[in-house]
Formats: C-alpha cells, sequence, structure tokens
C-alpha cells in the first residue's frame, strides 16, 4: 500500500473505533494562530468508566508489581528483586545493558553494589490508610489541590462577540484556546496516571508492608523497578 491509503484506512478504523467503544474522540485542535491539525483524545467517557471501576484491573496496575514479602537478593546481573521470572521481559541488575557492559561488569567485583542495592529494596514501607482516603475524596470531588490534576477538562475561552468581524480579536481568541488544548492534553496522561497510582495504593493498603525492588541505570543510579 502507498502512504495514502494507509493514511486512510487508519483514519477509518480510528473513526469505527470511535463510534464503536465511545472511549477516544477525534479532536480538531488549533497549535498555532494559523495552524491546526487532528488528534486522538481519550474521551470523557473513558474517565467516567475508570473511576467508576470497583475492581482493580490489568490496565491500570503495573506489570512489576511492589512485592509483599522482602525481594530476593541480587547476587547476580541477572538473579534478583523478583521471587518469580515470569514476567514479559527479564528483570536486570542493569537496566537496557548491552553486550558491553555485561562483559564490563562480569569482570568486576560487584558485592558492594549487590549490597547497596539490597539494602534499599529491603526497606519495608505501608501505605497510609488516612493519608489514601484524603486522595481519593479529592478526586472523587475533582479537585486539583497540591500535586493532583483536575478530573476534568478546561474550558475554553468564550468567543468574542465580534469574533467574525474583528481579526485581532480572533486571533487573541485562538492563542488563549491553544493554550486551553495543550494544558488539557497534558493534564489527561496525568490524570491517567494519578487514578493508577491510587489503584496500586489501594491494592497494596491491606498488606502490613510492602517492599520495591530496585536496580540500577547505566549510569549507576538506584531506580524502583515497579515505579
Amino acid at each position: 500500500w502507498e502512504a495514502k491509503e494507509k493514511v486512510h484506512v487508519g483514519v477509518k478504523l480510528l473513526e469505527l473505533l470511535e463510534e464503536s467503544t465511545g472511549i477516544i474522540s477525534l479532536e480538531h485542535v488549533r497549535r498555532t494562530a494559523n495552524k491546526s491539525q487532528w488528534q486522538i483524545e481519550l474521551s470523557a467517557s473513558f474517565f467516567t468508566w475508570i473511576e467508576q471501576l470497583d475492581d482493580i484491573n490489568a490496565m491500570k496496575l503495573p506489570t512489576y508489581m511492589p512485592c509483599v514479602v522482602p525481594p530476593r537478593p541480587w547476587t547476580s546481573l541477572d538473579s534478583g528483586g523478583y521471587h518469580s521470572d515470569a514476567f514479559p521481559f527479564p528483570v536486570q541488575l542493569v537496566r537496557h545493558m548491552d553486550k558491553d557492559q555485561r562483559a564490563a561488569l562480569e569482570k568486576q567485583d560487584l558485592t558492594e553494589v549487590y549490597a547497596a542495592v539490597n539494602a534499599v529494596q529491603n526497606t519495608a514501607w505501608k501505605v497510609n490508610a488516612r493519608t489514601l482516603a484524603v486522595v481519593e475524596e479529592l478526586i472523587t470531588l475533582g479537585t486539583d489541590l497540591g500535586v493532583l490534576p483536575p478530573m476534568e477538562k478546561g474550558p475554553l475561552p468564550a468567543k468574542p462577540s465580534d469574533i467574525a468581524t474583528n481579526k485581532d480579536a480572533l486571533t487573541s481568541w485562538k492563542r488563549a484556546a491553544c493554550a486551553v488544548y495543550d494544558t488539557n492534553e497534558k493534564m489527561g496522561s496525568r490524570r491517567i496516571r494519578t487514578l493508577r497510582q491510587v489503584a496500586l495504593a489501594k491494592e497494596m493498603a491491606p498488606y502490613p508492608a510492602i517492599y520495591f525492588p530496585h536496580n540500577l541505570d547505566f549510569r549507576g543510579r538506584l531506580y524502583p523497578i515497579s515505579v
């Protein structure tokens, strides 16, 4: 197929997805005063569905969850972190490790590195139930307090009464509308991330202690695998 044909088929498939599920919407967004484009956005019904779910589901929880028992100690580049190997991608001590890195690390004594990573991942944590309840209530109310994103899209500015005849008024409105579109787009991804974090906290709240298996990036910085 030529590129033009692929685009037409792709657009049609998106239109069918929008019509049949309602989870996305195709929005005509103005990026600048003289440039606009179509973009795919998650619909309001999608966010309503997410908020109304009673059960924790795979979409809202990460593949690599926190542990409810102390993590598996790191003893080699490929052995540590989780007690199970049933993951789509193997967990390694160093993320995205290439052949040259592996060859170099295999020649080194990593005893102190293993000890440091194990000490961090053996730190027990507990979800604060009172704080979680407050966060859930704020989300229910749609309050964008602190780092919480707003649960609803920001409204577009009102169009000036003379927008059809006043070029300056039209330009100013487009500029203001563009800023709102950009903010709404950023807040959409933040809303999903926040809902996933709250869902994870609810899943872990009943446990007396939880643990975060850690590994390293190529610079040697420690990160929890489940984040």
